[in-house]
């Protein structure tokens, strides 16, 4: 039976009289009725959502909600609204007496770039009642898509134009995917205790990850979106480089080299006559690898089933990471040099020597902008490039290496320690790509405060 409620009417009689001259009203009567009155059940509030509005502060991202019914009966429940900026870790369920349900709001800040926001969300059950709880952002007006992780690699996938990412956050490692096309991120898991380095080839097909906690490596397939295959290395990678036939080329600075089948994790070592190799560059054509350690530059002949040391020349003042042009035909070093190659010549390649016209005494990257032949180079003013580049400018430079413009990436807005609000500080460019039709220039960045937690993508049309 449904609940009731009680309601008592008093009466009261009085009768006017008249005593010794004077008119009085006199009690003369009393009558009690006490009322039973009913309601229905679809009448009484049954949906209570707690809490009942959130503030998110600068560094939160989500929130759980808590579903209760105050009524007899269960019902099913949804919740919309908010769609641009909030996603929900489900979006309906049911709900009973002394049985709640609960939800987390998921925020995503990619989409803020606002200071502060307000929004709403609905929840509606199917009693007909709804509840509108609302949301109150504290953001940062910047355009860059803030990052909840720490990047550990990083490479470009110009067939698909995606950015996949190795990253660690809340003590656990991610792939991570950010496609150009649709603005989205594919995340997964990815364990291990030590992944070090991320390698994807030409097509863009899979990803080797490498394990030196274990002393394996992890073949992760981008169609199924999950880990394939993990295979034991013979030695700690330093260095991976990953081709479209499943083959995966293993260097590290005290070994020879491994190259592994990932079809079957079966591998083979080889001796070529140099201990070193520590951070190569697979060539456009896929027939060849540079290699360049301090003033030595090393071409490895990979078209056979041996790898083949084709040359090991002094060349001074090189450093110990290159850059290759997308055509193919230069070779740009950590300390400047430009190195104008013709791979298909026999033996010794180089056949000229420039330097960069800058400033600083190194550089941290260069992408070749194969579309408009420029190229973008991220100067180091650090000195230590495993420090990162200290730069917060990127310079463009034409065919001729003259410089064009120079671009200024975007500050952070980090959460002020000792006043309300945010500040302003730098961002450091790590990484620069340039999307395969030209149109977009993607920056990989971190702020140059607490620079472990505060990562992001600059993307900027060309």
């Amino acid at each position: 039976m449904g609940n009731t409620k009680n309601i008592l009417i008093i009466n009261f009689y009085l009768t006017l009289i008249k005593m010794r001259g004077k008119y009085l009203f006199v009690l003369t009567g009393l009558s009690l009725l006490l009322l039973f009155t009913g309601c229905k059940k679809d009448e009484i509030e049954s949906l209570y959502v707690s809490p009942a509005k959130i503030e998110f502060d600068y560094n939160e991202d989500n929130a759980t909600i808590s579903i209760s019914c105050m009524g007899s009966d269960e019902f099913s429940w949804t919740v919309s609204g908010a769609s641009d900026i909030v996603q929900f870790s489900k979006s309906n369920g049911t709900c009973a007496k002394n049985s709640p349900d609960e939800f987390d709001i998921l925020l995503q800040r990619q989409n803020i770039h606002e200071d502060s926001i307000s929004s709403t969300i609905t929840v509606s059950a199917s009693t007909g009642e709804s509840f509108s709880l609302s949301l109150f952002i504290h953001g940062f007006p910047e355009n860059k898509i803030r990052l909840s992780y720490y990047l550990k690699d990083v490479t470009y996938d110009y067939v698909h134009n995606k950015l996949i990412s190795l990253a660690m956050g809340n003590n656990s490692y991610i792939e991570s995917i950010y496609t150009l096309t649709d603005e989205t991120f594919t995340t997964f898991p990815v364990d291990g205790n030590y992944l070090t380095i991320l390698s994807v080839p030409p097509n863009g097909n899979f990803s080797v990850i490498s394990d030196n906690s274990e002393g394996n490596v992890k073949y992760i397939d981008h169609f199924l979106g999950n880990i394939v295959s993990v295979f034991h290395t013979p030695f700690y990678a330093d260095d991976l480089i990953a081709y479209n036939n499943k083959t995966v080329y293993i260097f590290n600075s005290y070994d020879n080299i491994c190259k592994m089948d990932l079809s079957t994790g079966s591998y083979a070592t080889f001796d070529v006559g140099y201990f070193g190799f520590e951070n190569g560059q697979l060539h456009p054509n896929g027939k060849y690898i540079y290699i360049a350690y301090g003033s030595e530059l090393l071409k490895l002949d990979i078209t056979g089933e041996d790898p083949e040391l084709i040359y090991d020349e002094y060349i001074n003042g090189l450093g110990y990471n290159i850059w290759i042009s997308k055509d193919g035909s230069r070779i740009f070093t950590e300390m400047k040099k430009i190195l104008t190659i013709n791979p298909e010549i026999s033996g010794y390649d180089v056949i000229a020597e420039n330097e960069l016209p800058i400033s600083q005494e190194s550089i941290a990257g260069v992408e070749h902008d194969l579309v408009h032949n420029e190229f973008y180079v991220i100067p180091d003013y650090n000195g230590n490039y495993s420090s990162g580049s200290e730069s917060n400018k990127i310079m463009v430079f034409d065919s001729s290496y003259q410089i064009i413009k120079t671009i200024t990436l975007e500050d952070y807005y980090l959460i002020s320690n000792f006043e309300p609000g945010y500040i302003k500080v730098n961002a450091w460019a790590e990484y620069v790509f340039i999307s395969s039709d030209g149109s977009k220039i993607i920056i990989v960045s971190k702020a140059s405060v607490n620079s472990s937690y505060n990562w992001g993508i600059e993307i900027i049309d060309e």
